[in-house]
């Protein structure tokens, strides 16, 4: 069996769980957009403000600490499954389009008082 190794979401390199979630422009697009998102939701301009936030919240088991995990884990999980759409359906969805479904996906969760 053949397996193609190229990154299926930018097509630009050889794909690793480093590329996939971090290095693929596609990634990257998708987690600054997230980050913009929230990070005007809780009133962070800059990326090295939010690099401190984040660092500081990860670890806390409050409503912040919570938050900040589900958010990472909502933005990979949907970087994972349009990774797998395009794998498996031969479909592709913009970076916009995940944005808003991890943004929803979020927002659905705070509001079922589940973070």
């Amino acid at each position: 069996m053949n397996v193609d190794e190229t990154c299926p979401l930018c097509s630009q390199a050889n794909v690793s769980h480093q590329h996939l979630f971090f290095d693929c422009p596609f990634s990257r697009s998708v987690w600054l957009k997230v980050w913009g998102k929230l990070s005007s939701a809780v009133g962070l301009l800059q990326l090295l403000d939010g690099v401190e936030w984040f660092t500081l919240n990860v670890n806390k088991d409050d409503f912040q600490g919570r938050a900040t995990k589900g958010s990472l884990a909502a933005t990979g999980y949907a970087m994972w499954r349009e990774r797998n759409y395009r794998v498996f359906q031969q479909k592709s969805l913009p970076a916009d389009h995940v944005v808003q479904t991890t943004i929803n996906s979020i927002s659905c969760v705070q509001q079922k008082g589940l973070l």
